[in-house]
């Protein structure tokens, strides 16, 4: 089995960003293959990832949801080539960016998408969720204690679409827009994991709760681990939600 050694990056934030203005104007630009940043996506990756689909899909209750995505990103477990192969393409697109050797755009989140589910999301989100680039009106208004960057809508069925906002992700001064993006993806892709895996009677009352809480962490200390960006700022509390797969629900 492949086992995947990750690199140093650059020092944090030492890459320049482009104008927020221009990133902005950009995330709204149809997606092609040929056009904005030059990632190794197929045409039917890009599909998938932009597009509804009708794949048939089995449940199972949101504890073993959580339980499946704490699993799979444990520390130490065997890689698939497939998996490999994307944490490389992800692992090397991240550094790029760092060392300021790619010029990024907002696409890259959107055909990047297939490969964050194989190495996140055991690859079941592909064929039941896609991605959206869209403008502050599409979200709820901001308040003094919260900011919308992104939103997963169920859209029955077990299908869901990812909304992501890019008036607050390019506005943000908080850190760099680049880190909040993939910061904002990995974040409702943990919304989408339920929302496609389990039963809609069956969904966590609370959003943000125990369940949904094991699934960010996990993911949150294997992207920091495997392609150095997270999906948790500091001082966000989900380490109270956090629990073992040996706890009683």
């Amino acid at each position: 089995m492949p086992v995947h050694i990750p690199r140093n990056p650059p020092l944090p934030d030492t890459f320049h960003a482009r104008a927020r203005g221009e990133l902005r104007a950009l995330a709204f630009q149809p997606i092609q293959r040929n056009r904005g940043i030059n990632y190794p996506c197929t045409e039917s990756e890009l599909r998938d990832a932009t597009t509804p689909s009708h794949q048939p899909r089995s449940t199972v209750s949101a504890h073993q949801a959580s339980q499946e995505v704490l699993a799979y990103n444990a520390l130490g477990r065997n890689l698939s080539r497939r998996e490999y192969n994307a944490i490389c393409r992800l692992e090397d697109v991240v550094l790029g960016v760092f060392a300021n050797r790619i010029n990024w755009t907002p696409d890259l989140i959107i055909k990047a998408f297939c490969d964050i589910d194989v190495v996140f999301f055991l690859g079941r989100l592909r064929g039941h969720v896609y991605v959206q680039w869209r403008s502050a009106s599409s979200f709820p208004p901001p308040s003094r204690h919260r900011l919308y960057y992104g939103r997963t809508d169920y859209l029955g069925g077990g299908k869901a679409v990812i909304r992501l906002n890019a008036d607050g992700i390019f506005a943000s001064t908080r850190l760099s827009t680049f880190k909040e993006m993939w910061r904002t993806m990995l974040h409702e892709m943990c919304h989408a994991y339920e929302f496609t895996q389990v039963a809609s009677q069956n969904f966590e009352s609370n959003r943000h709760g125990r369940h949904f809480g094991t699934k960010i962490l996990a993911v949150h200390e294997r992207a920091r681990r495997e392609i150095h960006v997270g999906a948790i700022h500091r001082g966000e509390g989900y380490n109270d939600y956090s629990y073992p797969s040996t706890r009683t629900r």
